[in-house]
């Protein structure tokens, strides 16, 4: 399977609290219950983003929101930004929301119409105003080609 690169992600912010807080990136790693340090090392450089199931445990040990690591102007947030932002997948989310992953792919991509009922769902679960959602999803809808979501 393969994944997207996580939009936003600043590794160095991760490696400026985590050196502020004198945590090694190895244990960071074990805090995390990550399999080693080398991959915090890869995202501090810019040379791995992260799943978002693993940022979320980081930002967990760190304390931090996943905002504070993952900076996108709310004007250019696209759908799949917003679960990014509360660290979920998109099989946690799709769960939560009583969809299936293709779905919500699918609506991440822009490629289906999101309707008002399923709009409403992603703003409870999300934690966003509906307006929000519904403003993400026609970003993403209206991004110009090559742009990916």
């Amino acid at each position: 399977m393969s994944r997207r690169v996580m939009r936003g992600f600043r590794g160095e912010r991760l490696r400026e609290l985590r050196e502020a807080r004198g945590i090694s990136q190895q244990d960071l790693a074990r805090m995390a219950d990550l399999s080693a340090g080398l991959v915090v090392g890869r995202w501090e450089n810019g040379e791995r983003t992260p799943q978002i199931d693993l940022l979320a445990r980081v930002a967990e040990v760190l304390g931090e929101p996943i905002e504070h690591f993952v900076e996108i102007s709310p004007d250019d947030r696209f759908l799949g930004d917003l679960r990014i932002l509360r660290g979920l997948t998109q099989p946690a989310l799709a769960a939560r929301l009583g969809i299936n992953t293709a779905t919500l792919a699918e609506l991440e991509r822009g490629q289906r119409r999101l309707r008002p009922e399923i709009a409403q769902r992603l703003a409870d679960v999300l934690a966003f105003p509906v307006e929000t959602v519904v403003a993400a999803h026609e970003a993403v809808r209206s991004r110009p080609p090559g742009t990916p979501p």
